[in-house]
C-alpha cells in the first residue's frame, strides 16, 4: 500500500505509472529452490495498481478509502492486468 499525502489522484497516477513501467521493463533473476540465482531466462513481472483519492471534503473513513482502492485494483486486473486504475473512473 502506498499513501501519497496531499497529492491529487492524477499526480499519484503519474507516479504509480512510472513505478509500474519500471517493474514491467526490469529483468528479474529467477531463484531456484535453494535460494540461488537460476540460470536461464529472466523472470518477466508485471503489476496492477488501484488508486483512490481521499479529499478532505469527503472525509472518507480509512476502511472505505482502502476498499475503493482495492476495487480499482480488481478493475485493473479484470481489464487485462499490468495497468493502473483510479476509483470512480469510467473503467471501474
Amino acid at each position: 500500500m502506498l499513501i501519497f499525502d496531499e497529492t491529487s489522484a492524477q499526480t499519484a497516477f503519474e507516479v504509480v505509472e512510472r513505478i509500474r513501467q519500471k517493474i514491467e521493463r526490469h529483468s528479474f533473476t529467477r531463484i531456484d529452490s535453494t535460494g540461488s540465482p537460476s540460470v536461464g531466462e529472466p523472470l518477466h513481472v508485471t503489476a496492477s495498481f488501484g488508486l483512490a483519492e481521499n479529499i478532505p471534503e469527503a472525509a472518507m473513513e480509512r476502511l472505505e478509502w482502502v476498499n475503493l482502492a482495492d476495487q480499482a485494483l480488481y478493475s485493473a486486473k479484470k481489464a487485462g492486468r499490468n495497468r493502473t486504475h483510479i476509483a470512480g473512473n469510467s473503467e471501474d
